[in-house]
């Protein structure tokens, strides 16, 4: 039996691959194509005895694994893609192609989906762009990636297919550090050259007027039959782009035969126009970007156009891009805009931090208590002291001393990292070095370190399981097996080998003149300043060791890297397995390159641990539904095809966290807000474990609930809707005032969270959509459950309920506050829908929600459940009468002994949804900025005489 990578990426089997390609492109279904359209095991048999006759003969369970295997990746693998296609081209398949040859390179590092969904994208991304712009303004779009998720990978596949359509001229501009740009030349290089093909490409270093033989542009073979292509990797930097600039204009006669494939890699850094663009000023750096897409010369003047010139901007933050500037003139996408998939191995935003009520993040991030923040914020303290150092980083650290031990254990052969981001200031990094050393020294000079580590250990290791992680992640790759953590006792050989050699430096051996490693903690402090090596030899900057070096790999060296801004883009931390982060920001497009432990994690799937403030976590939660939710606009842009030039993606604004910025001001001069709560919905799921708050909000709420009188039975009953079926005649007030409900939600206290925050903007938006007629008066319902044994009744003035009973969450809560993890019976959202109004599938489906939620007791569905109430809420609920679900929880709830509840006072919680009122607006309604366009897609029209 073969491996589903050999099935779908070896050259033996390309028979098979191209024969299910091949029957799918006829339009057979992939239930034909299982049995190889013959109908039966039988008749597929007979195939594949026949039709491997020259080649490799495959069984029947490898045949099922490779049709299977095509089925989910041609599910799954295409990208999002806005814009309009020039041509519908074709994946090259010749073996002597440059795409084939840096195929065969990828299937090494990838698994086989992630090697079809690069090459669907890349081909997608090609039929994109025009080989011949010479009568016409340059190709601009744009590619939407992920953190940290092998963008450089989706490059160099894309400059390889660009070769293979005859495209002769790749320039990479890529940010304003010298040694990364270094690092990514001699990476695309490496990987674009290896191999067997005939081909080559040829790297083109600082380029200028004054450049030399053999690097001047009339030095180029540009005509049609060639075997080299030419590559240059230009940082974001004036000089360096103006030079460039004038390369590119020497020789004007070959300018013309150029085809570029233009690359700005990280687009949302340096090159976006920050000058007054009211004042029609321009940034240096932008008008140099501008000047080579546009074929212009150093000075901005018109030159002679190149043959085509085709830009395509990469960033997994393209906020500023987005906002900025959108006219002719721009190098706003106005043709295109791609967003690459994440494979389901890349563990995101989303994988960490979860969207409140709709998908659960692993239980990975661990809180920075807010008076341990206060050691980093106050110099450190003039002396060290054990006693004073945060408990939260003695925890991290001894999670990292672990996760070594995990690594050498495992035999993992590669780097193992962790990152402490305590301060932008550099002298505090010394600092945190000094006292890191020093905790570490007091640590292993205890008679109980062993202990120290086993507690924390234990402690993370029954958090997270291989079970928990596949589920959570939506279906690991079922070719991984995620290595469960295993007894700490097979640990301790390596933690003994880890204290007996302490902290170390990497020491450059002059002799030998290369960099040695040990056994022990390297600590390294990576920052803007210059580190060269000392008397002793000592290089205190990150330096892993060279990725050949198989030996110093197999002792799988350790890294605890103390840094600041160098952290915070570009740099990849090699198997890094434990973050202390502080450092937070007000800008979603910087907080976003500062996670650095978004990324892969194979091997050591189970290992990844954060540490936190609670405003950071705050923060990246907020940063979370911005992503999710521009990925969906860009989807649904796709499906409605709207183009890029005629409407700008709308990103998620948040009213109630004005101190949260998509980015800049500078980044964000034409953009345009639309502040809305229509659509809103949120629950609460976070409180305060203050008493008097918990009594307070109590309190208001049996007011709250007496004041709106008897419920009517009669509406009530003549409504027909199965949801009583659970919780028997619902609690629900038709037609309360608006005055009334806002009052009561205004006196309320709670934590930030999704729901309504700031009731006093609120109001104001309500008031006007009110006064408009848009929205009408309140529904209100308050929850109960079906009585059992373990139920609980609150005779309130005019009604009695059953308490609903809830827990909270022992991974996400703190001293200050509480978290359930979720308050909202889904059903609940339907207990005022009309059940004879849906379609005969529609109360299926229905009759099957009720169904699931009867069977789980209460228990809150599913996000395949969840999706589907929300529809048909949405379909069917009132368009112009917002709802409002109380929660009375009782204050007694009995369980596990961490989770249990037992309050002085019963909880109180609300979700409530905001219908989008009567009117209807073609692109939705959200809480959003997108840009001002200012292209003219006016066509002129001639009447007839």
């Amino acid at each position: 039996m073969y491996t589903i990578n050999e099935l779908i990426t070896s050259e033996k089997f390309i028979i098979y691959t191209n024969y299910i390609n091949k029957k799918r492109e006829e339009g057979h279904t992939w239930e034909e194509i299982k049995y190889a359209l013959k109908g039966t095991e039988a008749g597929l048999l007979d195939f594949l005895k026949k039709y491997g006759e020259d080649f490799i003969l495959i069984d029947l369970e490898d045949w099922y694994s490779l049709v299977n295997k095509m089925e989910e990746i041609d599910t799954n693998s295409f990208p999002v893609s806005i814009g309009k296609k020039h041509e519908l081209l074709q994946v090259p398949t010749l073996q002597s192609s440059c795409w084939i040859n840096y195929k065969n390179k990828l299937i090494s590092s990838f698994s086989a989906s992630s090697i079809v969904d690069i090459e669907n994208t890349t081909i997608d991304i090609i039929s994109r762009l025009s080989d011949a712009t010479i009568k016409e303004d340059p190709v601009r779009g744009m590619v939407f990636g992920n953190v940290q998720s092998g963008k450089t990978a989706n490059m160099a596949a894309l400059i390889s297919m660009a070769a293979d359509y005859n495209y002769n001229f790749f320039i990479i501009l890529t940010g304003t550090i010298e040694n990364l740009r270094r690092q990514t030349m001699e990476r695309l290089l490496k990987d674009l050259n290896s191999g067997t093909s005939t081909y080559t490409y040829q790297s083109l270093e600082r380029l200028s007027a004054t450049t030399k033989t053999p690097d001047r542009l009339q030095d180029l073979n540009l005509g049609e039959k060639h075997n080299k292509y030419y590559i240059t990797v230009c940082l974001k930097n004036s000089t360096r782009l103006k030079n460039l600039l004038s390369w590119l204009n020497k020789d004007l006669n070959q300018k013309g035969k150029l085809k570029i494939l233009l690359i700005d890699d990280e687009a949302d850094q340096a090159g976006i126009n920050t000058a007054n663009i009211s004042k029609g000023l321009q940034s240096t750096i932008s008008k140099y970007i501008k000047n080579i897409v546009f074929a212009r010369d150093k000075d901005s003047n018109d030159s002679a156009p190149y043959r085509a010139m085709n830009y395509i901007g990469y960033t997994a933050t393209p906020y500023g891009n987005f906002l900025n500037e959108a006219s002719e003139d721009s190098i706003y996408p106005k043709d295109f805009i791609v967003s690459l998939n994440a494979p389901v191995e890349y563990m995101g935003p989303e994988q960490y931090f979860g969207i409140e009520g709709e998908i659960e993040g692993l239980p990975l991030i661990r809180k920075i208590e807010d008076k341990e923040i206060k050691y980093f914020n106050e110099g450190f303290g003039n002396t060290f002291s054990v006693e004073k150092f945060p408990q939260s980083l003695k925890d991290a650290i001894s999670w990292f001393i672990c996760s070594i031990s995990l690594f050498r254990y495992w035999k993992l052969s590669k780097p193992v990292s962790m990152l402490v981001h305590t301060s932008q200031l550099v002298s505090k990094h010394f600092i945190m070095k000094e006292q890191i050393e020093i905790y570490l020294k007091s640590l292993f000079s205890r008679n109980d370190w062993l202990e120290e580590l086993k507690c924390v250990y234990n402690k993370e290791k029954e958090v997270l399981d291989s079970e928990l992680y596949i589920d959570l992640m939506g279906g690991y790759n079922s070719d991984r097996i995620v290595k469960e953590l295993p007894c700490f006792e097979v640990l301790e050989p390596y933690l003994r080998i880890i204290k007996e050699k302490g902290t170390q430096n990497i020491v450059f051996d002059r002799e030998e003149e290369k960099l040695t490693y040990g056994l022990g903690i390297h600590l390294c402090v990576d920052n803007c300043f210059k580190n060269e090596t000392d008397v002793e030899n000592v290089v205190l900057r990150l330096v892993y060791p060279d990725p050949n070096d198989k030996k110093v790999l197999e002792t799988c060296p350790a890294f605890l890297v103390i840094g600041g801004q160098t952290l915070s883009r570009g740099l990849t931390l090699e198997g890094l397995t434990t973050s202390y982060f502080l450092r937070t920001t007000s800008t979603a497009d910087t907080l976003m390159q500062m996670g650095r432990w978004f990324g892969y994690r194979i091997g050591y799937e189970l290992s990844p641990r954060v540490w936190l403030s609670s405003n950071a976590v705050k923060m990246f939660e907020h940063l979370t539904v911005l992503d999710h939710e521009l990925r969906n606009e860009l989807k649904r842009m796709d499906d409605q095809n709207i183009l890029p030039s005629e409407y700008g993606p709308r990103i998620k604004y948040f009213p109630d966290f004005n101190c949260f910025k998509v980015t800049s001001k500078g980044k964000m001069q034409k953009a345009v807000c639309d502040i809305t709560y229509a659509n809103k919905t949120g629950q609460i799921i976070k409180y305060y474990s203050d008493e008097k708050i918990f009594k307070n909000n109590y309190e208001l709420t049996v007011d709250f609930i007496n004041s709106l009188g008897k419920i009517d039975e009669d509406r009530i009953l003549k409504l027909e809707n199965r949801v009583k079926d659970i919780n028997n005649i619902p609690r629900i007030w038709f037609d309360v005032s608006h005055e009334k409900v806002i009052g009561y939600l205004s006196k309320l206290k709670y934590p930030y969270q999704k729901a309504i925050y700031d009731v006093e903007k609120f109001e104001e938006w309500y008031e006007n959509q009110f006064d408009e007629g848009y929205l009408k008066e309140w529904t209100i319902m308050l929850a109960t459950i079906k009585k059992s044994s373990q139920t609980k009744q609150l005779d309130l003035k005019y009604v009695s309920i059953n308490l609903p009973k809830r827990k909270k969450s022992t991974s996400k809560s703190t001293s200050e506050i509480i978290n359930i993890m979720a308050l909202t019976n889904q059903t609940d959202k339907l207990a005022d829908i009309d059940y004879s109004k849906l379609s005969s599938l529609e109360k299926e489906e229905f009759d099957l929600l009720i169904k699931k939620t009867k069977d789980n007791n209460d228990t809150p569905s599913k996000i395949d459940v969840l999706n589907r109430i929300d529809s048909i809420r949405m379909k069917y609920a009132s368009k112009c009468n917002p709802l409002l679900i109380v929660y009375i929880i009782d204050k007694d709830e009995n369980g596990i002994e961490e989770s249990s509840l037992r309050l002085k006072d019963h909880l109180v919680g609300y979700y409530i949804y905001v219908p989008e009122g009567i009117h209807e607006n073609k692109y939705g309604n959200s809480n959003t900025i997108s840009v001002e366009l200012e292209f003219d897609n006016e066509s002129d029209v001639i009447e007839d005489a």
